[in-house]
């Protein structure tokens, strides 16, 4: 009888030539094939089991962004990471007019598949997620009137500055309650600035309130040494499911296969199945309730509406009935370019505004010199004992408050990478960038809150000298300055110049922000009411700290307020 052993051997044998074989395979893969180096790059050197490969260590770094950041640091203004299995590198940017360059070259860049792959699971027909071309164009008509200055200014100006309205009577009953102890302002904030971009996109009839459910707990919970808890009540299932597609996106983010991953997600995940209903049900209802409004009075007009949804309904019947067709009012287009206002001017704005609390916090002088100018631009305000109106508060030119909501963009990073992909090949730093490659651009380090690399200017293509900020002082580009962005004429009268340094916020080009109006309206509003209403008090270190978390965006890990009422 012969051994088992001896049996097992030949097939032993087989299965490791076949491993063998799988490994050569592999191996000549990624030597020969679409995830080999690009040439004269710099790389890191870092291999798993004999393969290139950076993703390991990001994903063991915690926080891609820092780790991001801390590449750019060692290679310089160009470098490339191979951070997807299986594919071309990533080209890393960072510096400040390369990046603006690149997004301003219309024909040689588009959007990128990595940043479609990982916002299409929340809204797949939105305009964010479409290459340039005429689908786009028809999308971004669709919504074209929603950032004009009239909608601007009699719509969502309004709607926004109701809901800031209900978070300061908030903050004034946890201020009596804290005993002048901090708190976290996160859910706050965030709950606000949602209320804000529903009634900015279905108008003041849409019948959830977050913030108004945070209105019911103001008992503290806990106290400590620094910092009172409050409790958090339930929310309604439509603020969940809409806060957790900035969670989804990071957890997206964080994966080497992102499409593969949601696709996985969708599947087995009962959580983000019921997410997603509770979003089509509540978009759906709301597109109806502007059709209805709109076929109640088919000559409603520009001075008549009260929504972002009811220009759109209107917008899709002109549409339908100039091409002969019947209108349809819940296309996935709609839907989706109708939840993408909601989620777009949501997140980013909310991650802002926390960031802005904390720079304002940190900086008293700052915070005090803005006050000043505050109640010196709304003296009849200030005479009156009252808070600014909503139209004082949008039809006041105030440079220091500019400079201040500037200055918060320029450090609050919450986009903290911009990217593009190649339509062709093309050179950035005179290296060579073949078409379909990815480039990823940094939007803080080195030349935006750090000094920036030197460039051989043989090398820069020609790149403008417009905005980089030679006139700032390198050293000082960490610190939260809104004074960097106040010049003087020639008459001696002090003004707000936008473009006297480098930041990228919104992006540019193109392809940038559709909504950084709205942006801007929405910190405006929220600055003069909170600074006019309370005193922000440091909090103490622990409670300070500036790391971040990644989700949709870079969002402070924690934010908290130390606040005191400011009498009228």
């Amino acid at each position: 009888m012969e051994s088992p052993v001896l049996e097992s051997g030949p097939a032993l044998a087989i299965l490791l030539v076949c491993l063998l074989c799988l490994f050569l395979c592999i191996q000549t893969f990624f030597h020969f094939g679409p995830c080999r180096p690009l040439p004269g790059i710099p790389r890191n050197e870092t291999t798993w089991m004999g393969f290139k490969g950076d993703i390991f260590e990001a994903v063991k770094a915690g926080n891609t962004m820092d780790w991001l950041l801390e590449q750019s640091r060692k290679h310089g203004p160009i470098c490339q990471l191979f951070l997807r299995p299986l594919k071309q590198p990533f080209v890393l940017i960072s510096d400040y007019r390369v990046a603006q360059a690149i997004m301003l070259q219309r024909r040689e860049w588009d959007r990128s598949d990595y940043s479609i792959d990982l916002l299409r699971g929340q809204a797949p027909m939105h305009h964010i997620n479409l290459k340039t071309g005429p689908e786009w164009r028809a999308h971004r008509k669709l919504i074209q009137d929603l950032m004009g200055q009239s909608f601007l200014n009699n719509v969502a100006a309004p709607n926004i500055y109701s809901s800031t309205l209900n978070l300061v009577e908030l903050w004034a009953m946890k201020e009596r309650a804290a005993k002048g102890r901090a708190f976290s302002a996160t859910d706050d904030v965030v709950h606000s600035t949602l209320d804000a971009v529903w009634v900015f996109t279905f108008g003041d009839a849409f019948p959830v309130k977050a913030t108004y459910q945070g209105r019911t707990s103001c008992v503290p919970v806990s106290f400590t040494g620094h910092e009172v808890t409050f409790g958090s009540p339930s929310q309604d299932p439509a603020v969940e499911a809409t806060l957790s597609a900035s969670d989804i996106v990071g957890e997206l983010a964080a994966s080497p296969c992102p499409t593969t991953s949601w696709y996985m997600m969708r599947a087995t995940s009962k959580r983000v199945k019921r997410h997603l209903a509770v979003r089509r049900e509540y978009v759906e209802t709301q597109i109806m309730a502007a059709v209805a409004r709109l076929m109640t009075d088919p000559a409603m007009d520009d001075v008549k509406f009260t929504s972002a949804t009811d220009l759109m309904v209107r917008r899709v019947k002109d549409c339908a009935e100039g091409a002969g067709e019947v209108p349809n009012y819940l296309s996935e287009t709609m839907r989706d370019e109708v939840f993408g206002l909601i989620i777009g001017g949501h997140d980013t704005t909310s991650t802002t505004t926390l960031w802005g609390l904390k720079h304002l916090a940190d900086n008293q002088i700052v915070q005090e010199r803005l006050r000043s100018s505050l109640r010196a631009s709304f003296a009849l305000a200030t005479q009156e004992r009252r808070m600014p109106t909503v139209q004082e508060i949008t039809g006041t030119c105030i440079p220091y408050l500019d400079a201040v909501l500037e200055e918060i963009l320029r450090l609050a990073c919450s986009l903290a990478i911009l990217d593009r992909q190649a339509t062709c090949d093309t050179e950035v730093l005179g290296h060579h960038i073949p078409k379909g490659t990815i480039v990823m651009m940094m939007n803080r380090g080195p030349s935006f809150t750090e000094p920036a690399f030197g460039i051989d200017e043989n090398l820069s293509g020609g790149l403008s000298n417009a905005g980089a900020g030679s006139s700032w002082d390198a050293h000082t580009l960490h610190h939260f300055m809104p004074e960097r962005w106040l010049e003087t004429n020639s008459q001696g009268r002090t003004f707000f110049n936008p473009k006297a340094g480098p930041m990228l916020p919104f992006g540019s080009g193109l392809r940038s922000c559709y909504g950084r109006k709205l942006g801007y309206l929405d910190l405006r509003i929220v600055f003069v009411l909170l600074i006019w209403r309370f005193k922000l008090h440091e909090c103490a270190p622990e409670l300070s700290t500036y790391d971040a978390v990644e989700t949709l965006t870079y969002k402070p890990e924690r934010c908290y307020v130390k606040l005191e009422s400011i009498k009228e």
